[in-house]
C-alpha cells in the first residue's frame, strides 16, 4: 500500500464528505473510495441540484473526470442535512 493510500484509508473513509461536480450540483455522503482514475464513491449521500432542491441519493460513484472540488466535513453537518432532505421528501 502506497503512502496516500494509507493516509486516505486511515483519515478519509467514513467520513462525511462533499463533492462538487461539473453540472454545479453537490453531492454530501459518507467517503467510501476513490480508484486510480480518481471517480469517487459515496454512501448515504444527499444530492443538491442547481435550483437548491435537495434528494436523497444512497451509494453514488461519481465520475472523476466532473469532480471539481471535495472536502472532508464535520460528522454533524452531514447528518443534520440527512434530516433535514428526509422532512423536504415526506411533505
Amino acid at each position: 500500500m502506497t503512502k496516500n493510500a494509507r493516509l486516505i484509508e486511515e483519515h478519509w473513509v467514513n467520513q462525511p464528505m462533499r463533492v462538487k461536480i461539473s453540472d454545479g450540483r453537490i453531492f454530501e455522503g459518507l467517503f467510501i473510495c476513490v480508484d486510480h482514475e480518481k471517480n469517487i464513491i459515496l454512501g448515504e449521500t444527499v444530492e443538491t441540484m442547481t435550483n437548491g432542491h435537495r434528494k436523497p441519493s444512497g451509494l453514488v460513484m461519481l465520475p472523476g473526470t466532473h469532480v471539481e472540488q471535495c472536502f472532508i466535513l464535520k460528522k454533524n453537518h452531514v447528518t443534520s442535512i440527512d434530516e433535514e432532505s428526509a422532512q423536504q421528501a415526506a411533505e
